[in-house]
């Protein structure tokens, strides 16, 4: 027997008890116990006697369920347990089963002191059992959207469903995240709360305590390096930072937002994955209309990713959730449910049930008529006849504001400054606002008062102590709305101040905070920090949002020139290369030089300058690179420098400027490079790969990209480490390795397209469309090689969208669809235009090839004497074989223009028949050169 006394509320005091008692089942395993509540002190006969015979009374438990038996538990106890703790019934005996994760411990709605019954809503409930049964029993992902208006009875439909389902299977682990209206769009909000609470995370607890917890968490179902990986990047994305001194892969992803959000995506489904071989798993997302992109965009890859896992998502929202998130989880399992007014006939049964004989038939009548299907209007209508206060009018603000007229001068105060943190506040927080001489105990008694008259509602726990939340949107809007402009500024400011104090994380609710506030300043910081949160989680939409509001606010130059950088790496992941290279042309100017910010925007727009083709002024390429090269690198700004040196030197080879990429060159190769820094370590042999490329060595450049890959690979850098995979794909093509260049570029592809890399999927797709084709696939390739086209062009690439003509060319030319493939060829050459380029030449050489094939030799040699002339300016750089093996050909045909066959079809013709094609082919004046 152990027997717990003391002083408190009796509520506090059964919790505590509750607590006790699950821990020393923890300890004593298969013994019963049973928790009772008893009037005297010390524990008496009563208590003793009940306890014996609830424990005489338990049911038989087989040895499977023994640890997990629930406790004995009397009525009296349970009445003062909370939703915390979840009760079960057996055979008229009340357990004790758990106690419930804090996200889904919320107090249940009360209408006049009790609960209201659930009414009106069996086909939803029906279609969200249907959902869950095939999610366990055929172990597929699938998500449920519940749209509906503010107050129509979503959340009390998901708590229902949520109760349904932990009676029913006890195995299904249910996570519970919540959107705020000051945190929308802070970017993995929700899923952090879903880390912090599954983890058992307080904000009380150090940064140890979180590490430890949220390791010990992972450590149920994950293991050795997979569990160290997805501990570091949930932690990053929780705001639980572990040390990266041993951790390359968190050094790596720490100095690139997308490759961060690449890191955290990918533990995030690591996670889920060891979750769902575990058991079930139930997210819930209420109010994901307050929600942002990168949850929503996690959610879209677990689905895809996961889609034989047992997973159920169900997002509740109002009906723009469309709008703020388009084509939500489109090309998954998704169920989508729109919550409809409840029916008279249920609204008649809810008010009779909860007023019972006290009101006429005409006053339900016209309450009814009134809430028009709407639960929250009819349960606050309810609540007005039931207090007998005079009929109110038909606008729902307008009755919550008779509410608030009702309350004291003092609480109404209170309210509306708990209205300025939002859905939730904190006792601490309105007391901090209320100024000097406030009383905490005295704010306490408001909010007591506030709670039992159902305005607001008091969680147990909370980030920051003592938390509560409006019980409705409208509540809240209606005393937000009473502050004049002055005071809601002055609130905002204080609200800003003490969040920070307190150790608020989310920059958009600081940010927002502080911007209300008039503080522009600080605005600036935790904007610029939202922006690049956003960026993290691949939300580049709203990064580009959150950076023009940081600039909006009187950001610095220097700010402003990260902030422009930021934009432009947000663009650039879209293939917005024209916007991308506008920011960075702003942002060299603006950021000092040396830094290792001006080393990453100038290399970036060296980059995009040979990209897209513009030259001239500070964005000329020339100019570009000789700044790099001298400009001195501040201290913290080697590596820096470094990286972007192999960058700008893989674009200069690239747009045929040899010598001022041997200079590059000669200072990589002198440069310190630290072997453990692996993203430095990829980005030299990336650049030593494209010099392989252009000095013809093809073996060289596959040796160089695989082991640029393998770099990025073990820095975590997925998304480089893919475009590294393309290319040894273009190596092993170029090789004749068919098969296995086939099959990088088909997981290129797929790992492009996964992480919404559109430039790389499409340069992927147009090296694949060429290699079918060699393979003989020519009907696919050219589907291939089209979409690939597609992709380019509409990301402004002209030099990719001209390369993907040529390579259609080539296609078209294989399958004998001369027509097209000349269109293709000449669209491929108008593109490139004068520009002395590689693609130029390969596009002249693919002109040349089907003008030969089309008996036109002398326009065929002229095209081939064109691509041949820009080898020595170009190089080597993936244009030098066609144009070497389509020259001497021509050559040829010029001289046997009187030949029946194309002389490049004369090989496959003998093949095919086993003869000459041609009398002069069998006399030997028209035998092709040794070596052709």
């Amino acid at each position: 027997m152990a027997a717990l006394t003391g002083t408190g509320g009796a509520r506090d005091r059964a919790r505590q008890a509750a607590r006790c008692a699950l821990a020393l089942r923890d300890v004593l395993g298969d013994c019963p116990l049973a928790l009772t509540t008893s009037r005297a002190a010390p524990v008496g006969a009563d208590g003793l006697d009940l306890a014996t015979a609830m424990l005489r009374g338990m049911p038989p438990f087989t040895e499977s369920t023994r640890r997990a038996r629930p406790i004995a538990i009397d009525g009296t106890t349970a009445g003062l347990l909370d939703a915390r703790f979840e009760i079960v019934g057996h055979d008229g005996q009340l357990g004790l089963r758990r106690e419930r994760p804090s996200a889904d411990a919320e107090a249940p709605r009360t209408l006049l002191g009790r609960s209201a019954p659930f009414v009106g809503r069996e086909r939803e409930m029906s279609t969200l059992e249907a959902v869950v049964r095939g999610c366990l029993d055929e172990s597929t992902a699938h998500a449920v959207l519940l749209t509906g208006p503010s107050g129509i009875g979503k959340s009390r439909l998901r708590r229902e469903f949520v109760q349904l389902v932990r009676q029913r299977q006890e195995r299904v682990e249910v996570w519970i995240a919540r959107g705020d209206p000051m945190s929308a769009g802070s970017p993995l909000g929700m899923l952090a709360q879903v880390v912090l609470t599954v983890a058992g995370v307080r904000d009380s607890d150090t940064l140890r305590t979180r590490q430890a917890k949220l390791s010990a968490r992972l450590s149920r179902h994950l293991a050795g390096a997979d569990l160290i990986r997805v501990a570091e990047f949930l932690g990053e994305l929780a705001d639980i930072r572990f040390p990266e001194a041993r951790s390359p892969q968190l050094r790596a992803a720490r100095r690139s937002h997308v490759l961060m959000g690449d890191q955290m995506r990918r533990a995030w489904e690591d996670f889920l994955a060891a979750e769902c071989a575990a058991q079930p798993v139930l997210l819930v997302l209420e109010d994901l209309h307050w929600g942002d992109l990168p949850t929503v965009s996690f959610l879209d890859g677990a689905l895809r990713n996961l889609r034989d896992a047992p997973l159920m998502i169900l997002a509740l929202g109002q009906a723009d959730v469309h709008r703020l998130f388009p084509q939500l989880w489109s090309g998954h399992a998704l169920t989508e449910m729109h919550l409809g007014e409840l029916s008279r006939k249920a609204s008649e049964r809810l008010v009779r049930e909860m007023v019972g004989g006290e009101v006429a038939e005409p006053a339900v009548a016209r309450i009814v008529a009134q809430a028009a299907g709407n639960a929250f209007y009819l349960e606050e209508l309810i609540r007005s006849v039931a207090e007998r206060h005079p009929e109110l009018p038909s606008t729902v603000l307008v009755m919550v504001q008779a509410r608030l007229a009702s309350l004291d001068p003092e609480a109404r105060r209170v309210l509306r400054l708990a209205s300025v943190f939002g859905a939730t506040f904190w006792k601490a927080g309105v007391t901090a606002l209320l100024g000097e001489g406030a009383s905490e105990r005295r704010v306490g008694e408001q909010l007591d008062e506030l709670v039992r008259r159902e305005l607001i509602a008091h969680r147990e726990t909370g980030r920051f102590a003592e938390e509560y939340t409006f019980r409705h949107g409208l509540v809240r809007d209606a005393v937000y709305g009473a502050l004049t402009d002055s005071d809601r500024q002055i609130a905002h400011l204080l609200a800003a101040q003490w969040l920070q104090r307190a150790g608020e994380t989310d920059p958009m609710v600081l940010a927002e905070q502080f911007e209300r506030g008039g503080e522009r300043r600080g605005a600036v910081t935790w904007y610029e920090r939202a922006a690049a949160q956003a960026l993290d989680g691949n939300d580049y939409r709203t990064a580009i949002e959150r950076a023009d509001r940081a600039i909006a606010c009187g950001a610095t130059p220097i700010e402003r020139g990260a902030l422009l950088a930021l934009q432009a790496e947000a663009h650039r992941w879209t293939g917005e290369f024209d916007a991308a290279a506008a920011r960075l042309d702003e942002a060299a100017q603006l950021l000092p030089e040396g830094d290792a910010r001006w080393y990453d925007v100038t290399s970036e727009l060296l980059a995009a300058r040979v990209r897209t083709g513009a030259t001239g002024g500070l964005a000329g390429v020339d100019t570009l690179a000789g700044r790099l090269i001298d400009a001195p690198a501040a201290p913290d700004a080697q590596a820096s420098q470094v990286i972007a040196w192999a960058r700008a030197a893989v674009s200069l080879v690239f747009s045929g400027a040899s010598a001022l990429a041997e200079r590059l060159f000669t200072r990589i190769e002198a440069a310190p490079v630290d072997a453990s820094d692996r993203v430095v370590v990829g980005r030299v042999h990336q650049a030593r790969a494209t010099r392989a490329m252009a000095g013809g060595d093809v073996a060289g450049y596959l040796q160089h990209t695989v082991a640029s890959a393998q770099a990025f690979d073990s820095a975590g850098d997925v998304r480089t480490g893919c475009v590294q995979q393309n290319n040894a794909g273009y190596a092993l093509a170029m090789l004749g390795a068919l098969g296995e260049a086939e099959a990088a570029l088909r997981r290129a592809l797929v790992a492009a397209d996964r992480m919404g890399m559109t430039s790389t999927a499409g340069i992927a797709r147009q090296n694949l469309g060429l290699v079918l084709a060699y393979s003989g696939a020519l009907q696919e390739a050219r589907a291939v090689e089209e979409r690939g086209i597609e992709t380019a062009k509409a990301s402004g690439d002209s030099l990719m969208t001209a390369c993907g003509h040529a390579y259609l060319a080539e296609i078209l030319t294989i399958g004998r669809n001369y027509d097209a493939a000349e269109r293709a060829a000449r669209t491929a050459v108008t593109l490139v235009g004068d520009r002395d380029h590689e693609v130029r030449a390969m596009a002249q050489a693919a002109l040349a090839r089907v003008l030969l094939a089309t008996h036109r030799a002398a326009e065929g040699l002229a095209a081939s004497e064109q691509a041949f002339a820009l080898l020595p300016v170009v190089g080597s750089v993936g244009a030098e074989a066609p144009v070497r093996l389509f020259e001497p050909s021509v050559r040829k045909a010029r001289r046997a223009r009187s030949c029946a066959w194309p002389a490049t079809d004369w090989w496959s013709v003998r093949r095919r028949s086993g003869r000459p094609p041609c009398e002069r082919a069998s006399s030997g004046r028209c035998q092709p050169t040794p070596g052709q």
